[in-house]
């Protein structure tokens, strides 16, 4: 069972992926509804193969065009990438980068943006998609409403379907969903 689901994305085939943070776990929901372990079994901080990998409190996560999962590991002030394969490492960014980072999202130019809660910022990792080396330099976006919108925005693109209309008021998000015949 879940506990505490937190982040959803969902790949290019369909497939469903949910942070399960309370678990501390990366859940796989398959197009038959088949529910898999991509990586984490305890609470704690490891890289490695899907059964080593150990992750504390996962929140959001996002998927790349290549189907890497990206997650914001919110304990472990850590952003960390799973590739097809269930091999986990972690972004290769100085120590106390981040304070509990809790959402991630990837551009459509593959840039990545992580809401780094605690300091109250958005940071930008260029081309990490492009690159099987971690990026060692990042800008920090000045929070704007139009910021938070963008990064609330590629998060549900990320896991709504196309034929979606997202309208924004001041202070309330539409949704429009196309009429199912």
């Amino acid at each position: 069972m879940f506990c505490f689901p937190f982040g959803v994305a969902v790949d290019s085939e369909g497939n469903v992926f949910v942070s399960d943070s309370g678990n501390h776990r990366i859940r796989k929901i398959d197009t038959t509804g088949l529910v898999t372990t991509v990586a984490g079994e305890l609470q704690g901080y490891k890289d490695g193969n899907r059964k080593e990998a150990r992750f504390d409190y996962p929140a959001h996560i996002a998927i790349d065009s290549q189907g890497n999962i990206y997650v914001a590991d919110e304990w472990n002030n850590r952003i960390r990438r799973i590739n097809r394969n269930g091999d986990v490492i972690t972004i290769g960014i100085e120590e106390n980068l981040l304070c509990r980072p809790s959402g991630i999202a990837i551009r459509p130019n593959s840039n990545i943006l992580i809401a780094d809660t605690l300091h109250n910022r958005i940071i930008e990792f260029a081309n990490v998609g492009l690159s099987h080396s971690w990026p060692t330099s990042h800008h920090q976006i000045p929070i704007t409403l139009k910021d938070k919108i963008e990064l609330i925005l590629l998060i549900w693109k990320s896991i709504l379907p196309k034929d979606v209309q997202i309208y924004i008021t001041q202070k309330i998000i539409y949704l429009e969903l196309a009429r199912l015949t």
